[in-house]
């Protein structure tokens, strides 16, 4: 969950608590609470971070404690820490807030350049985090652990008056001055000098007007023109992540495309985000230019030069009933002992091993894949018990079980349940064989008292004084499956008398000694 507010609203009103409903970003409004995924944007005249639903039920400001953004313009997430990152132009600092507490904080980047700061990025690998600096001309990154960073060797050409950078497969940065162009390097997990040469992306017949901002996914990078066309219009472009020239710029009739800055890309709904500086708000189109296009409804999110966005959406399964059927994916509750239908004291275990989630996307800032999981347990419909996803779960009582797995991250969470399963109760447990393979020892019945003639007792052998081998085996057999405990006692000094086994008195210890007579035998 994240905090919230509104022009009016106060701070402690704002801050939401976290819970395990289909709920994401539960807005302040004075009316019913909202939910939905959401993009994020900074607002580089001052108003913080916004954030607007993407189901268009509205926005609103992000509450940021401690350091408030002065002139943001760049951000990403963190899905690992739930923390949302921004570049501070103004401040020439990477800041951070806690989207569930509003705490906020500034990144170590010692040993890096921080120098008007312009679209940042997270690693794929979650451990650094990448930022374009428009005033030094310089890619720069920093450990997320706060460790301090570097800045990247790549010649002053090949990086002038950077805005925007982003990761797919290496590093990419879109350049404006006097060689604009998208650019890209390989890197090394661990950041130094890039591990290939810097490469111009070849663009064919798509607009590089002053490039800011750009996202990649499935093979193309995707970027927003700042500036206008030689048809004095500003365009969306696109390009493939090949050696082929192939390019050009998006279809974005019917939604306007006003001074953009920086885009992201939600591949399986088909539909590109960007940010509109000129009339400002957040528009979208589809990826093929034939599906819809539009604006998002902001509500009371602040619109202060715009720049920059990143999705942050619920989990969502991967589409496995387009391939398996609509069963696909659905917890499966296994039991053991395997019996049909299950037996009361039967143990459950939720198997959510054919569970596929989509993935975070953060080269295309999209982040969705699901960082916690838990189990509940129902009996007729009434939650018992909450579990990791694979400890077993003892259905002790007839009735209808289910199991449902939720997910969560960031944003909020999903349910999925299982389909019910019937316990009927346990057939009568009867002992059917009970033996020993020396007759020296006694056999009891069991605790439990089943029926049948094995579960007699055996009188002992009436050689009383012989060692029982080694290797002596005790076997009973069960007309079901059941949990048994086994008892092996020594029997002690005694006689026998009314059918038990009394033990004797000191005096007569000492009278059958005294007597010469043998050891008194165990009974």
């Amino acid at each position: 969950m994240v905090g919230l507010s509104t022009p009016g609203a106060s701070r402690r009103g704002a801050v939401v608590a976290a819970a395990l409903t289909p709920a994401l970003y539960v807005l302040a409004f004075s009316g019913p609470a909202r939910a939905s995924s959401a993009v994020f944007w900074s607002n580089a005249l001052g108003s913080g971070i916004s954030l607007a639903n993407l189901d268009g039920s509205g926005g609103g400001r992000v509450d940021v404690h401690g350091v408030p953004p002065i002139a943001p313009e760049g951000v990403t997430i963190d899905p690992s820490t739930g923390r949302i990152y921004w570049a501070d132009r103004a401040a020439n600092a990477i800041e951070w807030a806690d989207l569930e507490t509003g705490a906020a904080g500034v990144l170590n980047t010692k040993g890096a350049t921080v120098d008007e700061p312009m679209g940042i990025v997270v690693g794929s690998g979650r451990r650094s985090i990448y930022w374009a600096n428009h005033g030094a001309n310089s890619i720069s990154w920093a450990r997320l652990n706060g460790s301090g960073g570097a800045d990247l060797p790549i010649p002053r050409a090949e990086s002038e008056e950077p805005i925007g950078v982003t990761v797919g497969e290496g590093l990419l940065w879109s350049a404006g001055g006097e060689h604009p162009g998208i650019y890209s390097a390989h890197i090394a997990e661990e950041p130094g000098d890039p591990s290939s040469p810097v490469e111009q992306l070849q663009t064919g017949s798509a607009t590089v007007s002053r490039p800011a901002g750009l996202a990649v996914v499935e093979g193309r990078v995707y970027w927003a023109n700042s500036a206008q066309n030689a048809s004095h219009q500003y365009t969306i472009s696109y390009a493939k992540l090949n050696s082929e020239v192939s390019g050009g710029d998006l279809e974005t009739s019917g939604t306007p495309v006003d001074r953009p800055l920086g885009v992201a890309v939600d591949p399986r709904a088909d539909r590109i985000y960007w940010v509109n500086a000129g009339s400002p708000g957040i528009a979208f189109a589809s990826l093929d230019g034939k599906g819809e296009a539009g604006r998002l409804a902001l509500g009371s999110a602040p619109v202060d030069e715009p720049a920059f966005a990143v999705l942050s959406e619920i989990p969502q399964m991967a589409p496995l009933q387009s391939l398996f059927g609509p069963e696909a994916g659905r917890p499966e509750l296994r039991w053991f002992p395997a019996t049909v239908p299950p037996w009361a004291g039967s143990r459950f275990i939720c198997d959510t091993t054919e569970f596929g989630w989509e993935r975070d996307l953060p080269g295309a800032f999209l982040v969705r894949a699901p960082t916690q999981s838990i189990v509940t347990w129902q009996l007729n419909g009434v939650t018992m018990g909450t579990a990791s996803l694979f400890p077993a779960f003892p259905a002790a009582s007839v009735g209808t079980y289910t199991c449902t797995a939720t997910v969560s991250n960031i944003a909020g969470a999903v349910s999925i349940m299982s389909r019910a399963v019937t316990v009927v109760p346990a057939p009568p447990l009867v002992l059917e064989h009970l033996a020993e393979t020396y007759p020296r020892f006694a056999v009891g019945a069991g605790s439990t008292p089943p029926t049948g003639s094995a579960s007699r007792r055996r009188r002992p052998s009436a050689n009383r004084h012989a060692r029982a081998p080694v290797g002596t085996t005790f076997s009973f057999t069960l007309s079901r499956w059941a949990l048994a405990k086994i008892v092996i006692e020594r029997a002690g000094e005694g006689r026998r008398a009314h059918g038990k086994c009394e033990p004797l008195s000191r005096r007569s210890r000492a009278r059958a000694q005294g007597a010469r007579s043998t050891a008194p035998s165990p009974c």
